[in-house]
């Protein structure tokens, strides 16, 4: 490896609420250690994620004005940040950080290492207008981007025409100690599913409520709902409306994740598009076994024992009939939470992920 003087990193991101990207980046930056530095960039005020920075992390706002496409005003607002401030390497997180990557252009200075972690919104596919892949062909074919899946590195290669060399494949990681199977008691009931996550569309969370609802006609079963977001009343409403109401618990942002997921028997994950997400590893670890909806990485990402329990998002039928099936086997729920934890032990250790980024981020820089 490369010996140097400290690395300083300036992260840009869309937004800092709590989710994987944000709980990604704060493993990574403890886990850097004193090697590297690093300043955060939110460009929304919407930071409920904050906390998870060590508090000597330089953070700062800089509201972009919302746009669907670019904003000069955010541009040049950028452009001078970055005139400002000496660092070595600029990493950007998704489509909503597109303003300080044209910036970065404009300047031609600083090595720029861009994260691609999915796509926002009601549909899978709804980051893939026309003017958007143009935009990531034009901008990031000097960068070097890095995506968490298979499944968006292929988009990348695909749609985006981004040259290989440039591109990077780097799963996340978990923090099995953190996150270790407590000692479940197979036979309490309700049985407790339960999901983390933004209250957002593409969560599609009231997929899950319907789901929910059918399964419990078969079982004893509870759903806990760990989350927060836009979408928070309008899923309480439809709880209600489903009659639902009295049998799921809006629970709030879970501030120790570990903690709530040793409350649950059951992980869901309903979500309309996904990569490999961060919670997902996370109840893996705990020893959790998954029903899930086929997007992304998901499926590849569980060992063959569990993807029996991934269903394609428009069988909500066969997502119930896996609650149900699942809720009613303690036996097979242990059988297969062991196989979840030891798989994520041996294929996605965080040690493994802040390697691979400590290796990526030095070669950036060396070549620059």
């Amino acid at each position: 490896r490369l010996h140097m003087a400290v690395l300083r990193l300036l992260h840009v991101l869309p937004t800092f609420e709590r989710g994987g990207q944000q709980v990604r980046l704060a493993s990574l930056i403890k886990a850097l250690g004193p090697d590297y530095s690093h300043e955060v960039i939110s460009l929304s005020d919407r930071c409920s994620g904050r906390s998870l920075l060590p508090d000597d992390v330089p953070f700062a706002v800089v509201q972009a004005v919302q746009s669907r496409f670019f904003h000069a005003g955010t541009v040049r607002k950028l452009r001078e940040r970055l005139a400002e401030t000496d660092i070595n390497i600029l990493c950007t997180y998704n489509w909503g950080s597109i303003e300080a990557v044209l910036a970065n252009r404009l300047r031609a200075a600083i090595p720029h290492v861009h994260f691609e972690d999915g796509f926002t919104g009601a549909g899978a596919d709804a980051d893939l207008s026309r003017r958007r892949i143009y935009a990531r062909r034009l901008l990031l074919n000097r960068a070097h981007v890095v995506t968490p899946s298979h499944a968006l590195y292929q988009i990348a290669i695909r749609d985006w025409r981004l040259p290989d060399y440039r591109l990077h494949h780097i799963g996340n990681g978990v923090d099995t100690e953190r996150f270790q199977a407590p000692s479940r008691s197979q036979n309490r009931s309700p049985i407790v599913i339960g999901t983390l996550g933004r209250l957002e569309s593409e969560k599609n969370i009231a997929r899950l409520l319907r789901v929910f609802r059918m399964a419990r006609r078969e079982g004893n079963i509870r759903l806990e709902i760990f989350g927060d977001g836009q979408e928070k009343q309008s899923l309480q409403r439809l709880a209600k409306n489903l009659a639902i109401e009295g049998d799921v618990g809006f629970r709030g942002l879970a501030e120790d994740p570990a903690q709530a997921l040793k409350q649950i028997d059951i992980y869901a994950l309903s979500s309309e598009t996904e990569q490999l997400p961060m919670s997902l590893l996370e109840a893996m670890a705990t020893g959790l076994p998954v029903v899930a909806t086929n997007v992304g990485d998901v499926a590849r990402s569980l060992p063959s024992a569990n993807q029996q329990f991934v269903f394609d998002r428009s069988d909500e039928v066969g997502f119930a009939q896996g609650l149900i099936e699942l809720a009613s086997d303690p036996v097979l729920r242990a059988a297969i939470g062991r196989d979840n934890a030891k798989h994520v032990r041996a294929t996605y250790p965080l040690q493994h992920m802040v390697d691979r980024y400590d290796d990526l981020f030095r070669s950036v820089l060396s070549a620059a």
